[in-house]
């Protein structure tokens, strides 16, 4: 049996820039659908940062105080290839 789903617009992938479009979609009342290919919710962030203007977004429809609630401040961290760090960054 098909399932046919109509919507306004489709977002592929539910990242850091997929969920805050569809932030924006939701203010202005516009249905969406998200695809993304991981089946749920994970424990690890697909954002290194969270701009300023993002968290203008967020706060336009009241997240942006539990997205800083839930942040952490980074003051340092690793890029690593090949199970080896490459860099060393100090923020």
């Amino acid at each position: 049996m098909e399932t046919m789903i109509q919507t306004d617009v489709i977002i592929v992938g539910a990242g850091p820039t997929g969920l805050s479009l569809a932030v924006q979609l939701m203010r202005y009342n516009i249905d969406f659908v998200i695809f993304d290919k991981k089946e749920g919710v994970t424990d690890l962030s697909k954002a290194l940062v969270v701009h300023a203007r993002t968290l203008e977004i967020y706060d336009q429809v009241g997240l942006a105080q539990k997205a800083i609630a839930g942040g952490e401040i980074v003051l340092q961290g690793n890029l690593m290839h090949d199970g080896k760090i490459s860099a060393h960054l100090d923020f």
